[in-house]
């Protein structure tokens, strides 16, 4: 079975193939300007172009690395956007030797292979100290575990706390506008202000109930998450989020 390459990758696979050698494919309508190195025999769906060249002046790897830095995503136009051809065939660019080609590569190859080891690492030292913080947590609330009782947020919430969504349809950014806490914002259970998505303080009047004034406010996300309100006067939550209420049958440690 072969590959059949769509605007931004592989789709599907069939029992026929339409080029025999591998190539280069550009995405032309969707996902214009994706590009997609792609495997010996392949088939191009309708929505893509597919590179051919002279391979004895070009290197594929060099092509495949040239064409992710000409931003061709850029030159999309339309509803459904679309790149013309005769546009990206306007872009100029600047091509070495085929000697001097397989040099570049071969030091491109060597910084993206460093960059991908350092990622791995990085992500496994990310996932080691979590189970590290996972395991001396429970080892700190062991130690109140025979003084301490069950209860459940609810009880230790404020009387009369109620059940809050939060904003349904954001709109779009406003620069200085109210801040707004996404689930993707969440952090090992903190939000900064940093990078958050802001949106017209007048749009978000008339959602008050997802207001957060006080560094005393607490919410949860859909998957139980107990965050916290970090120093800001005000901001306000999406529609994933409520407010200082978990489940009932989820217990948190409390003190006497």
């Amino acid at each position: 079975m072969y590959p059949a390459y769509g605007a931004n990758g592989e789709k599907d696979r069939t029992d026929k193939y339409y080029k025999d050698q591998p190539s280069i494919i550009v995405g032309r309508k969707g996902s214009a300007g994706e590009i997609t190195k792609t495997e010996v025999k392949y088939w191009p769906l309708d929505v893509t172009y597919f590179a051919e060249f002279d391979r004895q002046r070009y290197d594929l790897q060099f092509l495949y690395y040239l064409l992710t830095t000409l931003d061709l995503p850029s030159l999309a136009k339309g509803v459904k956007p679309g790149i013309n051809r005769n546009e990206v065939y306007g872009v100029p660019v600047m091509v070495p030797s085929l000697p001097e080609q397989r040099r570049i590569v071969a030091i491109l190859d060597e910084v993206f292979e460093g960059i991908a080891t350092a990622k791995a690492n990085a992500e496994k030292n990310l996932h080691n100290a979590r189970e590290l913080f996972g395991r001396l947590s429970a080892a700190v609330l062991d130690q109140f575990a025979p003084t301490s009782r069950t209860v459940t947020l609810e009880e230790v919430a404020e009387p009369g706390c109620s059940l809050s969504y939060g904003i349904v349809q954001p709109g779009e950014e406003v620069a200085d506008g109210l801040p707004v806490v996404r689930p993707v914002d969440l952090n090992e259970g903190v939000v900064t202000l940093d990078g958050l998505k802001r949106i017209d303080p007048a749009l978000a009047k008339s959602y008050d109930r997802t207001t957060l004034k006080g560094t005393r406010d607490r919410w949860v996300n859909a998957m139980a998450a107990l965050c916290c309100a970090p120093s800001a006067p005000r901001w306000s939550w999406q529609s994933t989020l409520c407010e200082k209420k978990l489940p009932s049958s989820r217990p948190l440690w409390w003190k006497d």
